[in-house]
C-alpha cells in the first residue's frame, strides 16, 4: 500500500504532506507553460503515457476519490467502499478535462486541501476505523496515507511528463 516511507505517517503529517503537493506542482511550470505558449499541456509527449494535463487530471482524480473513499469510513455508520477505493484501485476515467494548466493545477488545490482539511479536523482515534471491501480490510488512516503516495507519484511524474513536452517543443 504505498510507499513504506509513509507507513508512520500522522493524519497532521499527512496534511501537511498534501498540502505541498499543489505548491510542488506549481514550482514545476514555467511562466510560458502556464498559459500554454511554452508547451502543448494536453499533448502526450513522445517516451510517455500521459500529457501533463492529464497527470495533474489523474492525481486530482484519485484524490478526490481518496476523500470520498475516507469520508464513507468516518461517517455515523462507515459507508461502504468499492474495489475502486482501495489503494492501487483502477485510475479514475470519464473525468472532465481541464482546459489548461492553470484550471488543473487550481483544481487540484482545492482537491489536496479539501482532504488536508478532513485530516486536520479528524480527532484521531476515528483515523483507526475501519470498513471491509471484498474481504480486504481496510482503515481510514490507510487511505489517507495512500493519498500521499498518489501525490508524489503525481509530482514525479508530472515532472517527468513536463520535462518531455520541453524536450519535444524544442
Amino acid at each position: 500500500m504505498g510507499h513504506p516511507e509513509f507507513e508512520r505517517l500522522t493524519a497532521h503529517d499527512a496534511a501537511v504532506a498534501l498540502r505541498s503537493f499543489s505548491r510542488r506542482f506549481r514550482e514545476a511550470v514555467r511562466p510560458d507553460e502556464v498559459d500554454g505558449s511554452g508547451i502543448d499541456a494536453a499533448a502526450t509527449p513522445p517516451g510517455t503515457d500521459r500529457s501533463p494535463l492529464e497527470v495533474v487530471a489523474g492525481t486530482t482524480g484519485l484524490l478526490r476519490r481518496r476523500t470520498r473513499a475516507v469520508e464513507r469510513i468516518l461517517a455515523e455508520p462507515p459507508g461502504r467502499l468499492d474495489a475502486d477505493d482501495l489503494p492501487g484501485g483502477a485510475p479514475p476515467t470519464g473525468f472532465d478535462r481541464p482546459s489548461g494548466l492553470t484550471e488543473a493545477l487550481d483544481e487540484l488545490d482545492v482537491a489536496v486541501e479539501t482532504l488536508a482539511g478532513l485530516a486536520v479536523r479528524t480527532p484521531l482515534p476515528r483515523w483507526e476505523r475501519t470498513v471491509e471491501v471484498g474481504g480486504v480490510t481496510v482503515r481510514a488512516d490507510e487511505l489517507l496515507r495512500d493519498a500521499v503516495s498518489i501525490g508524489r507519484q503525481g509530482v514525479d511524474t508530472f515532472v517527468g511528463a513536463l520535462q518531455a513536452a520541453r524536450a519535444a517543443a524544442s
